[in-house]
């Protein structure tokens, strides 16, 4: 059982999760000696008062940042009236709902108002942008037992080239061959439900975790999912996503050379191909939305305020700070 008290504890930044034990403990000692420096943060610290966010704190936080701004609790309304979150990350993506049915596993309370709601959290770590990038791209390489002279990276657009380091004293050289068919059956290699006999519960989303049905309800899609979903022209005027479409219009972005596109643009225009092929896999397989939903929205603002999992922390800090009641806004893991 997990209990998140924020106003006894800072939290740092969820990329800190990536670090194995050794250097995490080490940069925390470095954040904390910057932060009791009264010279350049002059705000209340005391030692062993700074923590890395768990994976599932940042999605149930990000859960009550957007249903903060959409009014969900201002008034006392049904749980079917809360939206979901999937957050995407550069290490990490989440996903974060009150499901239509009671939850048999991975059920997080979050008390506000007084009030207990039921979520279903679940965080995916090396499951980000750039880490399911990074470990695509060390397959490759090793596959072609480090090859110095050029690996083929179907994820990238064609004309695009970069250099990476994966073997000992051997740079490789990734060149983009804009194959949308095959960057989509790579990535599914990586986010595959694991067969039935091995899900702890049913369904499973990647390999075995379980996963209720999200039918029925609205989601927000927001942090590095806008990037690549509005690149690719996925998302509408409304900001609904176009998940029936996405597809093609993924595969039509990909099959383009890097050179059709001005050059101040080029830098992040493969990165935002494999995301649009990575999202395609994750929304209508382990995340099991249908193609045909309209129930995704596609942006990082809700009534023009960033919905990000700072803000329902700093949500959670005031409910203490201003009721004294240490049980108004919590999170507590079954």
């Amino acid at each position: 059982m997990l209990d998140v008290k924020s106003s006894q504890q800072q939290h740092l930044l969820p990329g800190f999760r990536l670090l194995g034990v050794s250097s995490a403990r080490e940069g925390m000692q470095d954040v904390e000696q910057i932060l009791l420096n009264s010279s350049v943060h002059p705000f209340r610290f005391s030692a062993g008062g700074a923590s890395v966010l768990s994976g599932e704190e940042e999605a149930a936080y990000a859960w009550i940042a957007a249903n903060y701004l959409l009014g969900f609790f201002t008034v006392p309304r049904p749980d079917s009236d809360s939206v979901g979150i999937l957050e995407m990350g550069g290490g990490s993506t989440q996903i974060a709902f009150i499901p239509r049915d009671p939850l048999m596993a991975e059920e997080f309370q979050v008390i506000m108002g007084g009030r207990r709601y039921s979520l279903y959290v679940q965080s995916y770590l090396e499951f980000g942008l750039n880490s399911i990038r990074q470990r695509l791209e060390e397959a490759l390489v090793n596959a072609q037992n480090c090859g110095p002279t050029g690996v083929y990276q179907p994820c990238m657009l064609r004309g695009d080239t970069k250099n990476i380091d994966v073997c000992p004293n051997i740079t490789t050289l990734l060149k983009g061959s804009g194959n949308p068919e095959m960057c989509r059956s790579l990535l599914d290699s990586y986010i595959a439900t694991a067969p039935a006999s091995k899900c702890y519960l049913e369904p499973c989303a990647i390999g075995s975790v379980f996963q209720p049905s999200v039918e029925g309800i609205d989601f927000y899609a927001m942090s590095a999912f806008t990037y690549s979903l509005e690149t690719v022209g996925a998302v509408r005027d409304d900001t609904t996503l176009d998940l029936d479409g996405l597809w093609t219009k993924a595969q039509d972005f990909c099959k383009k050379d890097i050179s059709e596109f001005p050059e101040a643009r080029r830098k992040y225009l493969s990165t935002n191909c494999m995301g649009s092929i990575y999202f395609n896999e994750l929304f209508t397989k382990p995340y099991g939305f249908e193609k045909s939903t309209n129930r995704i929205k596609v942006t990082s603002k809700i009534n023009g305020v960033a919905a990000e999992w700072a803000l329902g922390a700093m949500l959670d800090f005031l409910s203490l700070s201003f009721t004294g009641d240490s049980s108004h806004c919590s999170l507590t893991r079954r």
